[in-house]
C-alpha cells in the first residue's frame, strides 16, 4: 500500500518546525502544511471525495496549491493537474474527459477573470457536481447555487485526518498533455510512478534537507510536481514558491534566500542571463549558494549550459522526459563527466531504445524515435483507449521525439518527430539548426520551424529575437546559417520577432510561430 501524501506526514515528524514552504513573508512549517492539508482532506470528504474520485484542481504556484494537492491525495482522490490559464472551452474538456466530480478553482490571486473561466467550465460539465474556490479574503463574485469556499476548510476543520492507503499501482494524478497534436490527453500516473521519479531524482541530484528549492516552474506540471517538489519534500528540504516566473524577482529570491537548487526550461535561463538588471544584484552571494539544478523540456543548446557555468559558477544538470513518463528518464549526473552534447543516461530502472518504424534497433550514433519502458511510465491515457494503443507498441511507450545513443550509452535528443522538417528529402531537425542560431553575439533567441514549399516539400524558416541594443539584418542571420551549417540545413527565410511565443511552462510554441510565418518573412 502507497499514498505520496505520506511524505507530509513523515516531514511533520522529522522537522516539525522547519520551514516547508516559504511564500512572501509567509512562512509554512511542515507541521502546519501536514495540519492544512489534513483539514483541506476533511473538507474534500466532507464534500462526498472517497477515494479514487476525481479531483481537479486549477491553482497557481502557492501554498494552497500544496495543501490542495496533498490534501486530495490523502483521501485516496486523483488530483486532476489543470493549466490555471486556459480558457473555459478547454477547462470543462480536461473536467469531462477526467470525469471530475470536484473542481478547486483558484481566483488568480484576485484576477477575477481566471475564477470566471473556472465558474463557466463547471457549469458547462454535467459530471462534476461540486466547485469550491480557493481564495483569500476579498471581494467576490456572486454565484447562483452552493459553492464549498476552501477558507472554510481551513478554518472549521480541526486537521485530524487519517490518510487513506492505495495499492501502489492506483492512480493518484491525470497531467494533461499540452495537446500540440490535437486534443490534450490525460495522462494517468500512479503513487508508484511519483515515488519511483521522486527517490531517485533526489538522490541523483544529492538532495539535503539543508536544501533551498526554488520553484517558479508551475506546479500544474510534472516538472514542479516531481522533480522539485516531491523530491524536495523527500529529502526534508525547503521550497521558496513563485506564482510565476519572472526573471527579477528569481535573482531576488536567489539573493534573498540563499537558494540552492533552481531547475528551468531553457528560455527561463536564457531570460536570467540576458535580465537587464543582471548586474545589480549580488551574482558572488548567489554562486556562492546555488549549487545545483536542472534544465530541460525542450531541447538545450550546449553554449547554454557553459554560459549558465560562467556567470553563475553552477554546473547545470541536463534531462529529459514527459509528462507520461513521471517527468525525467534520463539525466546528466551531478559531479560526473557527461558528453556535452547528451542529456545523460537513463535514471533507475528506465530502458531506452532508439528504433525505427519496424521497432528494429538503431546502432549507436544513428537516429531514431526514442521508446520507453519502466516503473515511472504512465498506466496510460484515460479514458483514451485509441491512443493507448498507439502509444504503446511492443511493451514500450512511444515518446515521439527523435534521438540516438553514442557508444558510452549517452541520450541526445535530437527533436521531436512533428517538428522534423524534410526538405528536398533530407531531415532537418529544428533544435541543431536553433543552437547554431543562437552562437551569434547577437541573437537572443532562436526557433526554426518548417514551412509548405511547392517544390522542396518543406523550406526552413527562423524566427530571430534579437538582444538589446543589437542591429542584425535577414541577410546576415542567414549568412551565419550559410557557413556554419550544412547545405541542406541551414534557413532560407528569417523573420524578427520581439519575443517568441510562450506557454505556461515557458516552452516556445511552434504552432504559433507556424501560423506566424505565413506573413512576415524574409527570403534569401
Amino acid at each position: 500500500m502507497l499514498n505520496m501524501a505520506t511524505i507530509l506526514e513523515t516531514n511533520a515528524r522529522l522537522y516539525p518546525d522547519k520551514p516547508a514552504i516559504i511564500q512572501g513573508n509567509h512562512v509554512y512549517t511542515f507541521r502546519e502544511l501536514n495540519n492544512l492539508a489534513n483539514r483541506v482532506a476533511q473538507g474534500l470528504q466532507k464534500a462526498g471525495v472517497c477515494s479514487g474520485d476525481k479531483v481537479a484542481l486549477s491553482c497557481l504556484t502557492n501554498a494552497y496549491f500544496v495543501m490542495s494537492y496533498y490534501g486530495i491525495m490523502k483521501t485516496g482522490g486523483v488530483v486532476v493537474s489543470l493549466n490555471p490559464l486556459l480558457k473555459h472551452e478547454e477547462i470543462a474538456r480536461n473536467l469531462a474527459d477526467a470525469e471530475a466530480c470536484l473542481y478547486m478553482c483558484h481566483d488568480g490571486a484576485g484576477q477575477l477573470p481566471m475564477l470566471t473561466e473556472g465558474y463557466a467550465a463547471f457549469h458547462r460539465t454535467s459530471s462534476c457536481r461540486h466547485f469550491c474556490l480557493i481564495a483569500d479574503a476579498g471581494e467576490l463574485p456572486a454565484f447562483s447555487e452552493e459553492v464549498f469556499f476552501f477558507q472554510d476548510w481551513l478554518e472549521v476543520n480541526d486537521g485530524c485526518f487519517e490518510t487513506v492507503q492505495n495499492a501502489a499501482d492506483a492512480p493518484c494524478n491525470i497531467i494533461f498533455t499540452s495537446g500540440t497534436t490535437g486534443r490534450a490527453k490525460g495522462a494517468e500516473l500512479t503513487h508508484a510512478n511519483y515515488a519511483v521519479t521522486c527517490l531517485s531524482y533526489s538522490d541523483v541530484m544529492g538532495y539535503t534537507s539543508d536544501d533551498i528549492i526554488l520553484v517558479a516552474a508551475p506546479l500544474f506540471s510534472v516538472l514542479g510536481q516531481t522533480m522539485l517538489m516531491g523530491a524536495g519534500f523527500y529529502a526534508g528540504a525547503t521550497l521558496v514558491l513563485q506564482p510565476r516566473f519572472d526573471p527579477e524577482r528569481v535573482l531576488d529570491a536567489m539573493e534573498r534566500y540563499n537558494v540552492t537548487v533552481f531547475s528551468g526550461v531553457p528560455t527561463m535561463f536564457y531570460a536570467l542571463l540576458h535580465h537587464p538588471g543582471l548586474h545589480k544584484h549580488n551574482l558572488v552571494k548567489i554562486r556562492k549558494h546555488w549549487r545545483t539544478g536542472i534544465v530541460g523540456g525542450a531541447p538545450v543548446p550546449p553554449d547554454l549550459v557553459d554560459e549558465v557555468e560562467s556567470v553563475f559558477g553552477v554546473r547545470l544538470q541536463k534531462g529529459y522526459g514527459l509528462s507520461e513518463t513521471t517527468a525525467v528518464v534520463a539525466t546528466t549526473r551531478r559531479g560526473r563527466p557527461y558528453a556535452r552534447e547528451s542529456v545523460g543516461v537513463p535514471m533507475w530502472g528506465a530502458e531506452i531504445r532508439i528504433v525505427d518504424e519496424s521497432m528494429n534497433d538503431k546502432a549507436p550514433g544513428e537516429a531514431g524515435e526514442i521508446i520507453v519502458r519502466g516503473p515511472m511510465i504512465m498506466r496510460g491515457y484515460y479514458g483514451r483507449p485509441e491512443a493507448n494503443v498507439e502509444a504503446f507498441r511492443g511493451g514500450w511507450f512511444h515518446t515521439g521525439d527523435v534521438g540516438m545513443l553514442d557508444a558510452d550509452g549517452n541520450l541526445h535528443i535530437l527533436d521531436r518527430i512533428k517538428d522534423m522538417i524534410i526538405r528536398a528529402g533530407f531531415n532537418v531537425y529544428p533544435c541543431q539548426v536553433e543552437a547554431v542560431l543562437m552562437r551569434h553575439p547577437d541573437i537572443e533567441l532562436a526557433a526554426v520551424v518548417g514551412v509548405p514549399d511547392e517544390k522542396l516539400g518543406e523550406e526552413i524558416h527562423a524566427c530571430v529575437v534579437l538582444r538589446e541594443g543589437a542591429s542584425l539584418t535577414a541577410a546576415e542571420v542567414l549568412a551565419w546559417g550559410r557557413e556554419n551549417l550544412a547545405a541542406f540545413a541551414y534557413p532560407r527565410q528569417v523573420s524578427f520577432l520581439p519575443r517568441l511565443p510562450m506557454g505556461p511552462t515557458n516552452k516556445i510554441l511552434k504552432s504559433e510561430l507556424r501560423k506566424l510565418t505565413t506573413t512576415a518573412a524574409t527570403p534569401a
